[in-house]
């Protein structure tokens, strides 16, 4: 009976050790989501400045960052079937994102995309990338400071949660 209850305490410190780690992995992949974003943007950036690819064409081109691909396939997807490009974005974002910031920060492409010439597009793309950099600049502290944080309490909640059990 009692190696039934220290397996199953063991069992309960390595489940919330696993949670703290999924907890911390979960930060890790947005701060590889806006790097792969700061990517697509500049890409982006490149092709309206040489280029005078339509919107469909920049989203098929771009396919190739491997985070933001979800987003850009939905997209895609969304305007095949007519709908606008800021309601077809907003929707793909609603979708892959989370966070209520993350969402507001990048429909700002879909909302301001394909509205002025291409010196305008460009300077937006511009401030756009800025924003996102600074916003990966938050996450990446976010990252130092509770990544080993959020490991740490997952098993501290584990072996709090088998000692009570126990």
């Amino acid at each position: 009976m009692e190696l039934i209850k220290i397996v199953g305490g063991l069992l309960i410190i390595v489940s919330g050790t696993f949670i703290g780690i999924y907890a911390s992995e979960r930060l890790k992949e947005k701060v590889s989501f806006f790097e792969q974003y700061i990517i697509f943007l500049t890409r982006v950036r490149t092709t309206v400045s040489y280029t005078s690819a339509d919107i469909k064409e920049l989203l098929t081109v771009n396919t190739s960052v491997p985070l933001v691909r979800p987003v850009l396939r939905d997209t895609l997807i969304l305007l095949e079937r007519g709908i606008s490009l800021e309601e077809a974005w907003r929707g793909a974002v609603d979708i892959h994102v989370n966070d209520k910031e993350d969402k507001k920060l990048i429909c700002y492409f879909g909302d301001n995309f394909g509205r002025s010439d291409v010196s305008g597009e460009l300077n937006k793309l511009d401030l756009h990338c800025e924003f996102v950099k600074q916003r990966l600049d938050l996450l990446r502290e976010e990252l130092k400071t509770k990544q080993r944080l959020y490991r740490v309490i997952g098993m501290f909640c584990g072996v709090l949660t088998a000692v009570i059990l126990i």
